[in-house]
């Protein structure tokens, strides 16, 4: 059993109709000790029975769109499904179809902005062994409707088809496929590349003429700066080509083969002009085809340009078949690529996604309907993307299938994560898995985590102030910079466009939108401070010492604090209520100190395993979650989603989220 990309291209049978079939990868299970919601579930919207969805491009912000086909008997038409603010839509009905074709199909989009958009594939007639694609076919988007442009197609070829499409403004982008001449077996494959420079797609000068190649993917980081992949139908290695705007250059880079099979790409994105994720699947000649990803990075493109090491991605259920088809990345540490993986001989396949947080790739948990296919992916920020594929066992099941990211945030406390001083994450309830610094080295040890309210990721905190971030953007840090005490806690904005450090004597460190409204550096303290909280604005902050004292700045309030008070234990944690403006503070005995906010209970006074180490508030019930440096969990009005207690731990515990 090989699976095979599901892809619509140019590469054609004896029959000269457009051929169909699938594609794609996966990555070590995260260390979740109770398995986690779905961060990728289906889409609240269903596209015309008989779709399938190729394609998707998002512009930045949004809106997003997957672009496909639907087939009605021999009858084809192309599908767009758009997604803008979290409401989804169908368009059937995109316009009269360009002269003398019969059906239309869509296999990419790529958006230059919300209001200037392509879709390409092909146009063609219909017939009883599918469709012959006799041409490229685009469409544009200018913010209301789309609408078909003309598509120049080579002179002379029998066949044509466009993949992909990248854009790196709104006067350039080029679009890729494939071509054939002649017919039957003595079909000859093509690359086929035309370029918008404004106010009309032209084709591409000296496009390479490389033998039975035709173009897969496309993607443009720069205006005049494109890099291609292109494929040989025949099995031979699969070729990199960049397009300057003026001419083709032939990329130096070769892909690794991992197992000795050949390695198939079927899409790439670029971060920069030097780098560029590749993802795919490898075919071995005796074993199961394996999705993998890698690197094509390069100093001085393309003379230098390299594929870093493959990374083979195996499913530990569905390790047999596995592919990567589509891939996208909303920054230059963060990816999304799906595609699918199979048990072979049982015919049985799901969804597979996996996510780059910029140094290691990882498999999230996705919505599977029965007999699931993704290979459409697109994002409109950090965590925010759409994917797109189809689903069933048979012709009689197939249909369409649409899913999306829910990691805008974790709902309103519907799981927890802990963090331990290595930086290994522990992820309960919905809260999603984003990856961690367990397993990797470090300067100084993990202090504190924070959730990214915008996303529904999380960053790491170490005590020299470096920020670790996971589906969260990093703004910067302290990391590497002298200090004149450890930094012990961290808060981020509302927005999450920002977070301040907090250092044991006080002084206070804010990046991205989190501003400076004052700190306890320089000025004498009785005890260190031990943590920190933001305001429910954004526009302030409390920090809390180790004998229960509290400073505020900026627009918080002083509700009351217990310096200059006795304490059984010393404070290392304190939780705002979002209710009512108040907050608690935890002593490492578990005694819980509430200031306008309030008491749930505590731990005070009854025989722990280990102290006390943070707490967490939980915005749904006004509870809170007490952990422990064993990572066990003491909740309090607060739903228990499970705990780390009595499990072992490499590090101890040292900080909770939600």
């Amino acid at each position: 059993m090989r699976m095979s990309r599901l892809r619509l291209t140019a590469v054609v049978g004896g029959t000269g109709a457009l051929l169909a079939g699938p594609g794609a990868g996966a990555a070590p299970a995260p260390r979740t000790p109770v398995p986690a919601a779905p961060i990728v579930t289906v889409a609240p919207v269903t596209p015309p029975a008989g779709a399938f969805m190729a394609g998707a491009a998002c512009a930045p912000g949004g809106p997003c769109f997957s672009v496909g086909s639907a087939a009605n008997g021999n009858a084809f038409s192309d599908v767009i499904a758009q997604e803008s603010g979290g409401s989804w839509q169908i368009d059937t009905d995109l316009g009269p179809q360009p002269g003398g074709t019969t059906a239309t199909f869509l296999n990419n989009a790529g958006c230059a902005s919300a209001t200037d958009c392509w879709a390409v594939g092909a146009t063609g007639t219909d017939g009883v062994n599918g469709v012959t694609p006799t041409a490229g076919y685009i469409t544009h988007w200018n913010g209301s409707t789309w609408s078909s442009v003309p598509s120049p197609t080579p002179g002379g070829v029998t066949t044509a088809a466009l993949n992909e499409v990248s854009c790196a403004s709104t006067t350039f982008c080029l679009a890729v496929g494939a071509t054939t001449t002649g017919t039957g077996n003595s079909a000859v494959v093509n690359l086929f590349a035309e370029e918008w420079l404004g106010s009309s797609w032209v084709l591409t000068t000296g496009t390479p003429t490389t033998a039975n190649y035709g173009f897969g993917a496309v993607s443009c980081p720069a205006v005049d700066e494109c890099w291609t992949a292109a494929t040989d139908n025949t099995g031979s290695t699969d070729l990199f080509y960049q397009w300057n705007g003026t001419s083709w250059t032939a990329g130096a880079g070769t892909l690794r083969e991992f197992h000795g099979g050949r390695m198939v790409v079927n899409d790439l994105k670029c971060l920069t002009t030097t780098v560029c994720e590749v993802v795919g699947d490898e075919q071995p000649p005796s074993e199961a085809d394996h999705a993998f990803t890698s690197q094509l990075t390069g100093a001085d493109v393309p003379a230098t340009t390299q594929l870093a090491p493959v990374a083979v991605l195996p499913d530990p259920d569905f390790d047999q078949y596995t592919g990567l088809i589509a891939v996208s990345c909303p920054s230059t540490d963060e990816c999304w690529a799906d595609g699918y993986a199979a048990e072979g001989g049982t015919n049985i396949q799901q969804s597979l996604v996996a996510h780059w947080n910029g140094s290691t790739w990882s498999t999230v948990p996705a919505q599977s309907p029965p007999g699931a296919f993704l290979q459409a992916a697109a994002c409109s920020g950090p965590g925010a993307c759409i994917f797109g594929g189809g689903q069933g066992q048979d012709a009689a099941t197939f249909g369409p299938l649409l899913e999306e990211t829910t990691t805008a945030r974790n709902p309103q406390g519907a799981g927890t994560w802990m963090v331990a001083s290595d930086g290994g994450i522990f992820a309960f309830g919905a809260a999603p898995f984003q990856g961690s610094m367990g397993g990797r080295p470090l300067n100084r040890p993990i202090v504190a985590m924070a959730a990214d309210p915008a996303t529904g990721g999380y960053w790491e905190l170490a005590s020299d102030g470096g920020i670790f971030a996971f589906n969260a953007p990093f703004y910067g840090s302290m990391g590497g910079q002298s200090l004149n005490q450890p930094i012990v806690g961290m808060a981020a904005t509302p927005d999450g466009g920002g977070y301040w450090e907090v250092a044991s004597d006080g002084g206070i460190f804010a990046f991205g939108d989190a501003a400076f409204f004052g700190s306890m550096g320089g000025a004498t303290l009785n005890q260190p401070v031990v943590a920190m909280l933001s305001s429910g604005d954004g526009h302030g902050y409390e920090l809390v010492a180790s004998d229960g004292g509290i400073f505020a700045f900026g627009d918080t309030n002083f509700y009351g604090s217990m310096g200059g008070q006795h304490l059984n234990r010393s404070i290392v944690g304190m939780a705002a209520d979002p209710a009512t403006g108040g907050y608690w503070m935890v002593a490492s005995d578990g005694g819980i100190f509430a200031f306008n906010a309030p008491f749930s209970g505590s731990t005070g006074g009854m025989a722990l395993n280990r102290p006390i180490v943070g707490m967490a508030a939980d915005p749904a019930t006004g509870g809170y979650w007490l952990v422990a440096s064993d990572g066990g969990i003491f909740a309090y009005n607060a739903p228990f989603y499970g705990s780390m207690g009595g499990r072992p731990l490499n590090r101890p515990i040292v900080g909770i989220a939600t």
